[in-house]
């Protein structure tokens, strides 16, 4: 009982923390613009180009939904792409609202009830997501930084994203490892893994196959990429210059900035970095300001409203196994 409320307090601290940092950051960007040229920038608009944006945004989330099916197919071999859609969509739309990420948590230990899956396949698919994921996007960021030679961004944040980059490489290495030199049944072995461990780091083994890891890496390429062009056709329907380097470092930034603690929808820090980069760029603050408002809007909205839609429909996602797998 003690330790429940303990957690429970902790977890209250951190949540009040993240909400404490996002009103600094929000603080910082509205005292960085002059709302009245915000305001007239976001009703210049032209809304046509909302649409084209939405179906790259579409396309991305599409190749989401696929590659994770891809990964757990590796272990569970039954699972349907079409029973990946919902669990998924869910999630996002529960990370957009629930703080600490709650939404992959529960697609992790929640959501798997329901697709006749593994936990520890579920927990496994995830972390590999992830390790791809924020490898793909440091790439984007330091491939974006070599096209434009001219931007300044702070060293410190370079720094991070360098130490960043060496951590996911090596973790990307350990995967691999993992699975080629079966290092599953060394760790088993030689640290003593409980069964659950055990079974836990031999799923991890099984996805982290060579051809698996470089097709999801296509993969990963290819929807960061269709994300960076729902970035591009935003940026475009302001009616200002705007070439597709920049879309993608604007992209690379505002998702790195979701790694930082703060408040549910990632308020504040997503609009912070946005306006810095496209500051950075050289755009004026009433572009840059309104565009960090119009990309956080359309993209919290637009994935918030797929995955309520699904919760809606798909109220059994939360059924719980009365015997874990």
């Amino acid at each position: 009982m003690a330790e429940i409320k303990k957690s429970k307090a902790v977890n209250r601290v951190g949540s009040l923390i993240g909400v404490f940092f996002s009103l600094i950051c929000l603080g910082v960007f509205i005292y960085q613009i002059d709302v009245k040229t915000v305001v007239e920038a976001l009703s210049q608009f032209e809304i046509q180009y909302l649409p084209i944006a939405f179906l790259g945004l579409a396309l991305g989330y599409s190749i989401r939904i696929y590659r994770w099916c891809y990964i757990l197919k590796a272990v569970e071999p039954n699972v349907q792409t079409r029973a990946c859609v919902a669990p998924f969509l869910a999630a996002i739309a529960l990370n957009n609202v629930l703080p600490f990420r709650m939404g992959d948590i529960i697609r992790a230990f929640v959501f798997p009830r329901s697709m006749n899956i593994s936990r520890l396949n579920g927990v496994g698919s995830l972390l590999i997501e992830r390790i791809l994921d924020l490898l793909t996007i440091l790439f984007c960021f330091f491939f974006s930084l070599q096209v434009i030679d001219k931007i300044q961004l702070p060293e410190e944040f370079i720094l991070f994203c360098q130490v960043a980059m060496i951590g996911v490489l090596l973790a990307f290495v350990f995967l691999f490892l993992l699975q080629k030199l079966d290092l599953s049944a060394y760790l088993q072995k030689k640290t003593r893994l409980s069964e659950l461990g055990s079974n836990f780091v031999q799923a991890l083994a099984l996805m982290s196959d060579l051809r698996l890891l470089l097709m999801t890496i296509v993969f990963s390429l290819i929807l960061w990429c269709a994300e960076a062009a729902f970035y591009f056709m935003i940026l475009l329907g302001f009616g200002i210059e705007v070439n597709s380097v920049a879309a993608l470092l604007s992209m690379s930034v505002a998702t790195l900035s979701t790694l930082i603690p703060s408040a549910p929808g990632f308020i504040g820090a997503f609009h912070i970095a946005t306006f810095a980069v496209l500051s950075a760029l050289g755009y004026d603050e009433g572009f840059s300001g309104s565009a960090a408002i119009l990309i956080h809007l359309a993209l919290w909205g637009g994935t918030t409203s797929a995955g309520g839609l699904m919760l809606f429909l798909k109220p059994e996602l939360f059924q719980m196994a009365k015997t874990g797998r």
